[in-house]
C-alpha cells in the first residue's frame, strides 16, 4: 500500500495502539480466561491419579452414621479415622471439614487425643475450640499456623482460597491464594500495634507438612524444598499473590474411598488400601450433594451461551495439591514480554496483510491463527506457560480489518478517479473493463489480434499560425469532443492524443464483433463530422478542415505499460506501426487500409485499390486501398 511505503511507522503505529488498548481492556482479562478453559478442557489426562488419595463423606456414609439426618458426622467418627490412618500410614493427612461446634466435651476430647496419637502432620480445615494469638506475628514460610494448646502436629489450612481473587468475575474458579493474607491484627489496643497475619490456604499446608516454603526474593512465586536440598522440589508462580489452578481432572480421575467402606473394612480391603494410601497425600472431604460444597469449573464452551461445570470443594483441593506434587504450576510470562510479543506478533502480521490481497490476507490469517493456537496448546500442556493468544488472534484479525477495509478505501477512490479520467478517453463499458485489468493484469499484458487507426488534421500547424491561441484551443476542444462521441459510439478506445493525432483501437481491451468494420465505420463518420465543422469554422479560417486516417489489423501487444509512478494502457508492435505509416501516407481526406483490414471488410465497403507503397521499416512493398464509403449506404 502507498501509505503505509510513505509512511513507515504509520503500520507499527497503528499494531501498537491496537494491541494496546486490547492489552489494557476488560476484555484481555475475558481472553485469557477463555484461553485458559479452553487449553484445560482440550488437553488430555491419565486415566486415574495415585499421588492425592480421597477419603470422601459420601452419600452412602452419611446414610450410614448420620441418624440425625443434619448431614455432619460426629468427631467421634473423625477419631476412629485417624486411628486407623495410623496404619495406613500416608505422607500427608488434610481434613476440607467443618467440624461442628455443637457435641463439645468427650467427642471434642476424643477427636484431639487422637490427634496426638497420629504420629505425623495433620492439616485441619477448621478449629472448634480455640482462637489463634495474633500478638505475635505469623510468618508461615518458618512456622505453619497452628492454634494455641492444641496437639503439636495439628496445622491449620485455610479453605477460603478464592476470597478477593481478581479475574474470575463469571464465578469459575480458575486462579487461588496459595497463601491467605489476612491484613493486620491489632496486638496491644493500648499503643495500637498491629502485626502482620499469614495464613496458609490447605493446599500450601500440606506442602508445608512435606517441604520447606520459601517465597523467591522477587516474590513471584512460593518454592518448597526437600530437607538440605537447595533445589526446589516444586514451585508455584504468583500474580500479585494469586496462582493459576492446574486442573488434573475431574471426580473420575481421582480415587475417591467411601469413609464408611475405609471404617467398616476387613484385612483383605484394609491391605488392599494400605497399598493404595501408604506414602500419598490424602484428603478427606464432602462428595455429597448434602453439603452444597460445589464449585464452577472451566467448561469449553464456543457458543453466547454460559455452560456451567461444577465440581466438589474437595476436588479442586485434590487438583492443586497434585500439581504442586509434580510441580506443574500455571505460569504468565512478564507483563512486558507479554505485551512485546503480542505487539511484535501483531506487528508481523499487519505487514503480510499490506503486502498481500484481502483474500490472501485471509488465508494467512487462518494459517497463522492454526500455528499460534498449536504453539500456544503445547507451551500450556508441556510447559505450563499461559499465552493469551487470544487476544494476540483478536489483535491480528482488528490489523487484517483495518487493512482490508482501508485497502477496499483505496482501491475504490483510485477506481473512482481512475474511471473519471477514463471516461474522457473511452465509453463507460470499455473504462470499466480497464479498470477491472488494472487489478487483474497490473504488470502484465497480452497479445492479440486488434485493429488499430491513426487520424491527423491536415494542414493545422499551417492554419493555426493565423489564428490566436483562445481560437485554437476552442477549435481542437471542439474537433476532438466530435472525434471522441463519434468513436466511444462504435466502441472504440482512444488510446492517446499526439498532438492533434489521435490514436484509436478497435477489439482491445474488450472483443467487439467486426473490429476492422467498425474502425471504417468510425473513420467514414469522422470525416464527414469535420466537414460540418469545417463550415462552422469558415468565417475563422480560409483553409478546410481534413483528416488523413490509416487503419491496419494485426496482431499486437496490449497492456497496462509504463513505471510503477506512471502506466497507460497502450498497444505496440508492427500493427500498430503499420498503421501510423499509412496516416502518414494519407492526404487530406483518405482513409487508407492495409490487406488485412480489406481480408476483413471487401464485401461491406466501397473502395479503391493504390498503388503499392514502401512503408519505413519496411522490405517489402504494401498493397494498400482508399475506403470511399460502405455499401449500405
Amino acid at each position: 500500500m502507498k501509505i503505509f511505503k510513505s509512511n513507515k511507522f504509520l503500520l507499527p503505529a497503528l499494531s501498537f495502539a491496537v494491541f494496546a488498548v486490547l492489552y489494557f481492556s476488560n476484555l484481555s482479562v475475558y481472553l485469557i480466561n477463555f484461553s485458559y478453559d479452553a487449553f484445560t478442557n482440550l488437553r488430555s489426562t491419565e486415566k486415574k491419579n495415585d499421588r492425592v488419595i480421597i477419603i470422601g463423606v459420601d452419600d452412602a456414609s452419611l446414610q450410614k452414621y448420620d441418624k440425625t439426618r443434619t448431614g455432619v458426622l460426629s468427631k467421634t467418627l473423625y477419631s476412629r479415622l485417624l486411628d486407623q490412618m495410623s496404619f495406613y500410614s500416608p505422607a500427608a493427612l488434610a481434613f476440607d471439614v467443618i467440624f461442628e461446634l455443637r457435641g463439645e466435651g468427650t467427642d471434642e476430647s476424643d477427636l484431639l487425643s487422637a490427634v496426638s496419637r497420629y504420629k505425623r502432620e495433620i492439616i485441619f480445615s477448621s478449629y472448634f475450640k480455640t482462637e489463634f494469638d495474633f500478638s505475635k506475628p505469623v510468618d508461615i514460610y518458618v512456622e505453619p499456623l497452628r492454634a494455641p494448646d492444641a496437639p503439636p502436629n495439628l496445622t491449620y489450612g485455610c479453605v477460603n482460597i478464592f476470597r478477593g481473587v481478581s479475574g474470575d468475575h463469571d464465578g469459575v474458579k480458575r486462579r487461588y491464594r496459595p497463601v491467605i493474607a489476612g491484613g493486620t491484627q491489632q496486638a496491644d489496643r493500648s499503643i495500637g500495634a498491629t502485626v502482620s497475619v499469614q495464613i496458609n490456604s490447605l493446599p500450601a499446608a500440606v506442602m508445608s507438612a512435606l517441604y520447606s516454603m520459601k517465597r523467591s526474593d522477587d516474590q513471584e512465586r512460593i518454592d518448597f524444598f526437600e530437607k538440605d536440598s537447595t533445589q526446589p522440589h516444586s514451585s508455584v508462580a504468583l500474580d500479585n499473590s494469586i496462582a493459576f489452578i492446574n486442573y488434573f481432572g475431574t471426580h473420575n480421575n481421582f480415587h475417591i474411598i467411601p469413609i464408611a467402606d475405609l471404617l467398616e473394612a476387613d484385612e483383605a480391603q484394609k491391605a488392599l488400601y494400605r497399598r493404595l494410601i501408604k506414602d500419598r497425600t490424602v484428603i478427606v472431604g464432602s462428595v455429597s450433594p448434602v453439603h452444597r460444597d460445589f464449585q464452577d469449573v472451566p467448561a469449553l464452551s464456543f457458543n453466547l451461551f454460559k455452560r456451567q461445570k461444577q465440581e466438589y470443594g474437595v476436588i479442586i483441593l485434590a487438583n492443586i495439591i497434585d500439581s504442586l506434587l509434580k510441580g506443574a504450576s500455571i505460569r504468565r510470562p512478564p507483563p512486558l514480554q507479554e505485551f512485546a510479543g503480542g505487539f511484535l506478533i501483531t506487528l508481523a502480521a499487519a505487514l503480510v496483510f499490506s503486502l498481500v490481497s484481502p483474500i490472501a490476507g485471509l488465508a494467512a490469517f487462518i494459517a497463522l491463527a492454526v500455528a499460534l493456537l498449536f504453539v500456544c496448546f503445547i507451551a500450556f500442556v508441556s510447559y505450563g506457560l499461559l499465552l493469551n493468544c487470544f487476544l494476540a488472534l483478536a489483535s491480528i484479525f482488528t490489523m487484517y480489518a483495518a487493512v482490508s477495509l482501508y485497502k477496499y478505501y483505496s482501491i475504490s477512490r483510485e477506481s473512482r478517479i481512475l474511471m473519471s479520467v477514463l471516461n474522457k478517453y473511452v465509453s463507460p463499458e470499455v473504462a470499466k473493463f480497464i479498470t477491472m485489468l488494472e487489478v487483474e493484469q497490473s504488470n502484465s499484458g497480452i497479445k492479440k489480434v486488434i485493429t488499430v487507426m491513426f487520424a491527423d488534421i491536415r494542414g493545422f500547424t499551417a492554419m493555426s499560425e493565423n489564428m490566436d491561441p483562445k481560437e485554437i484551443s476552442q477549435l481542437l476542444n471542439e474537433y476532438f469532443n466530435k472525434m471522441t462521441a463519434i468513436i466511444f459510439k462504435n466502441k472504440g478506445t482512444i488510446d492517446k492524443f499526439i498532438g492533434d493525432a489521435i490514436m484509436v483501437l478497435f477489439g482491445a481491451p474488450i472483443d467487439i464483433e467486426d473490429a476492422p468494420l467498425a474502425a471504417v465505420r468510425t473513420a467514414l463518420e469522422m470525416t464527414r463530422e469535420l466537414k460540418q465543422m469545417s463550415l462552422k469554422w469558415s468565417d475563422k479560417t480560409d483553409q478546410t478542415l481534413e483528416i488523413g486516417i490509416g487503419i491496419n489489423t494485426g496482431e499486437a501487444f496490449i497492456g497496462n505499460l509504463g513505471t510503477d509512478r506512471h502506466k497507460e494502457y497502450s498497444a505496440l508492435g508492427d500493427t500498430v506501426n503499420t498503421a501510423a505509416r499509412l496516416e502518414s501516407h494519407a492526404k487530406k481526406g483518405q482513409i487508407l487500409i492495409s490487406e488485412s483490414v480489406l481480408k476483413c471488410v471487401a464485401d461491406k465497403i466501397k473502395y479503391g485499390a493504390l498503388e503499392p507503397i514502401t512503408l519505413r521499416g519496411k522490405s517489402k512493398q504494401q498493397e494498400v486501398f482508399e475506403v470511399t464509403g460502405l455499401k449500405e449506404d
